[in-house]
């Protein structure tokens, strides 16, 4: 395999001794792709890839709406980002006791009363 290989990509020989291309990335699907690089073929599912490959982990367990959701939402945020890391620390403890205790439960029928 003398082409150069895109990013994400890399090749390897199989116990077999066949090359192979294997695209992985944290937080995406592996996929194995039998196409030579260059070709129409590895070109099309390689931008498949990029498109439909991301996994969005626990995503499934969590109900929209729900205190889970919204938490997993802020974690994702630039607000979030824009934390000091141990400002960061200290809040995800607080978010994650909250969470634990009442994650399951939609964030839409909380009243003031709740708060309190």
């Amino acid at each position: 395999m003398s082409r150069a290989l895109p990013l994400y990509a890399s090749s390897f020989a199989d116990r077999h001794g066949k090359q192979r291309i294997r695209l992985r990335r944290q937080g995406w699907a592996t996929i194995y792709i039998t196409a030579a690089p260059g070709t129409a073929e590895f070109t099309e599912a390689y931008h498949r890839w990029l498109t439909e490959g991301r996994i969005d982990i626990g995503a499934a367990r969590i109900k929209a709406g729900s205190f889970d959701d919204l938490i997993t939402r802020f974690y994702r945020s630039k607000d979030w980002a824009g934390l000091k890391p141990t400002t960061r620390e200290t809040y995800r403890g607080i978010y994650e006791r909250f969470r634990a205790k009442y994650g399951d439960r939609q964030a839409s029928t909380m009243t003031a009363r709740h708060v309190a």
